[in-house]
């Protein structure tokens, strides 16, 4: 019997031990679960600085725009939409023309004796080295990588003013919530204060738990339970009797000279 309980209490500790080894794993596997996603957001960022930087490098290069003769005549419009672009004139054969950069409707903006204009890729491209095509291609990539980088920098700039503005107004709701708190907690202690100053601690514990009892004085029952809904009065030779009607408690209460006499709920 007493082997039995040994093994017993070995196997409760060691399901124990388990349990425990389990936990502590399952937290550590957090811990390293949320660093690598903070250094997957670092790789991140430094991947597109990298971009950003090779970007730059190669901007460089091509700044100034690819120059050529163009070995044949080629047509210089107005727009880059060349389907709705009007026709400037003919760039003759023999001139030097240099493309300032590919556009998005596929065709190269350029400057021909100092007249900016467009001309369609595949009139070009028939003067165009291989390198000078690539060079152009390479460049509408990267500006076209730079107009994604921008707009992620400029939508990341607007969550985080974002946030900024959410935090800032929750925090000034916070402060007003507390501040009201606070008020509303001074009005309470300080209408106790003054209840038990007129009527005592007793009495004024009554009026304060919102009881209302026979010989109350119209003024207590006012303390109580804060002014009528309406009152309706009469006078005699008896004195003055008063209906107190409240709506908030379903109830009526009836003075005689001030003094509670009875009431109807």
């Amino acid at each position: 019997m007493k082997y039995i309980l040994t093994v017993l209490l070995f196997c409760i500790n060691l399901s124990i031990c388990f349990a425990q080894t389990i936990v502590d794993l399952e937290n550590e596997i957090r811990v390293y679960e949320s660093a690598i996603e903070l250094y997957q957001q670092k790789i991140d960022s430094l991947n597109s600085l990298i971009a950003r930087i090779d970007y730059e490098d190669k901007r460089e290069l091509i700044s100034q725009g690819i120059s050529f003769v163009a070995e044949y005549a080629i047509e210089f419009y107005n727009s880059p939409n060349l389907s709705f672009a009007k026709r400037f004139y003919n760039i003759p054969k023999g001139d030097s023309v240099t493309i300032v950069k590919m556009t998005e409707q596929n065709t190269f903006e350029a400057l021909h004796k100092n007249k900016v204009g467009y001309i369609s890729a595949r009139s070009a491209s028939r003067s165009l080295s291989d390198d000078m095509l690539n060079a152009l291609n390479l460049q509408h990539e990267m500006d076209l990588r730079l107009s994604i980088f921008r707009e992620a920098e400029e939508q990341a700039m607007k969550d985080s003013i974002s946030q900024v503005e959410r935090k800032r107004i929750e925090q000034a709701n916070a402060i007003k919530a507390a501040q009201e708190k606070k008020e509303r907690e001074k009005a309470v202690q300080d209408r106790r204060t003054r209840i038990i100053k007129i009527y005592g601690e007793a009495t004024g514990k009554r009026i304060l738990d919102g009881k209302i009892w026979l010989g109350m004085t119209d003024k207590m029952a006012r303390d109580s339970w804060g002014s009528p809904y309406d009152i309706n009065r009469s006078v005699g030779s008896y004195g003055v009797h008063e209906q107190w009607v409240y709506r908030k408690y379903d109830a009526n209460l009836y003075f005689e000279n001030g003094v509670l006499t009875s009431w109807q709920d």
